[in-house]
């Protein structure tokens, strides 16, 4: 009985999950809202991911949290060359990104030169962790600096027990020279222990931590008022409320949800306000604007203390924000259609930030206020026709403000998927504007990129240009969609025309745009910095169906596709940059196929600044590396600040009987910084210039394996006491005088 029980309720249990499910996705608006949603979300994820051999360095590793990838690269041995090819911000990301102490620990350890700066300490002190901080200061080649900047960096940490320490390492001669340092932090025993340093008693305590805390801000200010400043022009504070008030009064929400979003922010806007007049009151600063001149002006525009905006926006005003506050509050009062938004713009008729209105509105804002500034948009199609008829509007406003106008309101329009307010723009306005075609970015299906397309070629619009998120989002061919495209794009200058053949999803538009007779610029195409990432990520297939000489494309439209060498050679760097061999491999055999000769030169530099060891292999194997060209390759990669490959290029090569380069396995020390063939002196003087460079430029590694080769004070120009003083960085000084000569 009980188990025929329980598989009837299972039926039933089935039956309401298939009716739920058949009354979804026979709900027309329903299912096209979800696919339009799955849609976006597929499309967001291949924006923000990438495949392992698309990462050029560790930035986007380290920003992003990725410390199973961090691992890998770190197992596999490729971190040396991805740290080499990172930007300035890399120390700085691995001390206050890398949460696994271990991992952190392990490449610290393996790899410390890369991590030498003067800040490195500094950096250590954020992350808030005594024991790396402790291997930091106690790491004697190089020895780093303690500065005031660490102790301020350890106290903001809230790790009072680190904060203790760097008090202890900071030098004396500091303790009593170095300006008052201001304390940020909202950490009760930190501030205690501060305060009570006898030998810093002259550092500060910065208020706006403790805005939020008015338990500890009104002990800090009642027991050491003349310890307390506030920098409000750089207030995180006042930056996050400017903040909250763009969210509240954004265009996604309604009067009810921006009303309920200040209700339930997190920000307590009355407590901050009234610590601001605590501040005022025991003259530790003093408003821009006074409280009571504040007070009058919300007064003559009708802000009450019933909206939830009241305080953020007297906050704001008192303290150097009117601008923020005066164009959040136009917002809100539109947005609400508040009853004193007349007296809002009387008291601030300049004011024009990019804002929804309704016809009633316009009325108020442009035609009795005068307002001479357009930029406002519509919602509706009966607004527009309303400014559009209007007397006033035809009257004052030149045809090519009302023009721009118009094209604003088109291209949001466009991008808002507003089908019946561009068919009203479409049909009212008899001139050819200049809009961008832009559905993507809110997850627009097929269908509207369909129904858009008709709308405005039946009505003679066509786009001048193409966002890239909307050409990423077709696949042609489509109805009608991909005949637009190609007529809007025989409009367009061919060199933006072109650009977008690339982001389109297949070759489709490409090969009719060939077909019908127009020429593609490979050079103008791949001297675009973002193109030529985007095509060596993910449309290889068509640069090699265009370029080789057996290609498909290639074949069909040979006379429409033009290219030189500096097309190849731009390739070739972005596929060193991505580590993709099998493209370089193919790019170096099409330059061979193509019969294109003398480039030597500029593909060896090329590897020898963005590449790695093995595309020094492949050159070195396929193509006769002279003397003159393995020193040069040398200096790039030096110039560079590559340790592995002038390590690889001075160990691992040599010359034949005839002068020309080869990998050898056996450890070698072909050193040719310091040759030329002009001259010995040309030479000398080249080495000079790439060691002072890389003493310069804070290359440590370099610097170090430089010296263990014997050759960093080898030039008689390049003594100790020359590069210590060529250093910029201290930390250098200090490693370059430590150094043997």
């Amino acid at each position: 009985m009980y188990n025929n029980q329980q598989i009837s309720n299972n039926n039933n249990t089935n039956n309401n999950y298939n009716n739920v499910y058949n009354k979804v996705f026979k709900n027309q608006y329903l299912i096209r809202k979800i696919l339009r949603l799955v849609q976006l979300n597929c499309y967001k994820e291949q924006l923000e991911s990438f495949r392992y051999r698309e990462l050029d360095s560790l930035d986007w590793v380290l920003k992003h949290g990725h410390e199973g990838l961090l691992k890998m690269i770190f197992d596999r041995g490729e971190f040396e060359q991805m740290f080499e090819s990172g930007g300035g911000d890399l120390i700085k990301l691995f001390f206050t990104k890398v949460k696994d102490r271990q991992l952190l620990l392990s490449i610290y350890n393996q790899y410390p030169l890369y991590f030498c700066s003067d800040r490195t300490i500094e950096y250590a002190c954020q992350r808030g962790d005594l024991e790396i901080v402790k291997m930091v200061v106690e790491q004697i080649q190089p020895n780093m600096p303690i500065n005031e900047t660490c102790f301020e960096s350890a106290t903001q940490s809230n790790s009072l027990p680190l904060a203790k320490y760097m008090c202890q390492v900071l030098p004396a001669t500091l303790r009593s020279s170095v300006p008052p340092i201001t304390i940020r932090t909202s950490n009760h025993q930190m501030i205690h222990y501060v305060l009570e340093l006898g030998d810093l008693q002259d550092h500060l305590i910065s208020l706006d931590p403790l805005l939020e805390d008015r338990v500890l801000f009104d002990w800090v200010v009642a027991n050491h008022q003349n310890k307390c400043v506030w920098a409000y022009k750089e207030s995180k504070v006042i930056e996050k409320i400017v903040k909250e008030l763009q969210l509240a009064v954004s265009d996604i929400r309604n009067e009810l949800e921006c009303k309920q979003y200040l209700v339930s922010s997190k920000i307590p806007f009355q407590s901050i306000y009234n610590a601001t007049l605590e501040i005022d009151n025991r003259k530790i600063k003093r408003p821009t604007t006074s409280f009571k001149e504040v007070d009058l002006v919300l007064l003559s525009i009708g802000l009450l203390l019933e909206d939830p905006i009241y305080y953020a926006i007297k906050i704001l005003m008192s303290w150097g924000h009117s601008e923020s506050a005066t164009t959040s509050l136009l917002q809100y009062y539109i947005k609400t259609d508040h009853p004193f938004l007349p007296n809002f713009l009387a008291q601030y008729p300049n004011n024009d930030p990019l804002i929804t209105i309704n016809a009633s509105q316009f009325d108020l804002i442009y035609h009795q206020m005068r307002n001479e500034n357009l930029d406002f948009i519509v919602s509706d199609a009966e607004t527009f026709k309303y400014i559009f008829d209007h007397s006033y509007f035809n009257s004052t406003f030149s045809q090519r403000l009302k023009e721009q106008c118009y094209s604003r309101l088109l291209s949001d329009a466009i991008n808002k998927c507003n089908f019946g307010l561009v068919q009203c723009i479409t049909e009212r306005v008899k001139t050819q504007l200049e809009f961008t075609f832009h559905l993507g970015e809110n997850g627009a299906s097929v269908q509207d990129h369909i129904d858009m397309a008709n709308i405005l070629a039946k009505n003679g619009f066509y786009a001048k240009e193409f966002s890239i998120v909307a050409m990423k989002s077709m696949s042609h061919p489509i109805e009608h969609v991909t005949d637009y495209v190609l007529q809007c794009q025989s409009r367009m200058q061919a060199d933006k025309a072109g650009h977008l053949f690339f982001y389109a999803n297949e070759d489709y538009l490409l090969r009719t745009w060939l077909a019908k007779g127009n020429v593609i610029d490979l050079d103008l195409i791949l001297d675009n910095q973002e193109l030529a990432n985007h095509i060596v990520k993910y449309k290889q297939e068509t640069l090699k169906s265009m370029i080789s000489p057996g290609g498909e494309i290639h074949l069909q439209f040979r006379d429409k596709i033009s290219f030189t060498f500096k097309s190849l050679l731009d390739t070739i760097r972005e596929a060193c940059l991505y580590r993709d061999m099998d493209l370089f491999k193919w790019l170096l055999n099409t330059i061979r196929q193509l019969g294109i000769v003398d480039t030597n030169f500029h593909i060896a530099e090329t590897v020898s600044t963005c590449g790695g060891v093995e595309n020094i292999k492949v050159v070195m194997n396929q193509f006769k590396i002279d003397k003159q060209q393995l020193a040069n390759m040398q200096r790039e990669a030096c110039l560079e600040g590559s340790k592995l490959n002038l390590e690889y290029l001075i160990e691992h090569t040599e010359l034949d009987a005839k002068g020309i380069a080869r990998i050898t396995p056996t450890k070698q020390s072909n050193y040719l910084l310091n040759y030329s063939s002009t001259s010995k002196n040309h030479g000398d003087k080249q080495e000079y210039r790439v060691v002072k460079t890389a003493v310069r430029e804070g290359y440590f590694v370099v610097v170090s394996y430089l010296s263990s080769i014997g050759r960093l004070f080898s030039n008689q120009q390049c003594t100790k006491t020359f590069l210590a003083e060529s250093a910029y960085s201290q930390t250098m000084k200090v490693y370059i005088n430590s150094l043997p000569t």
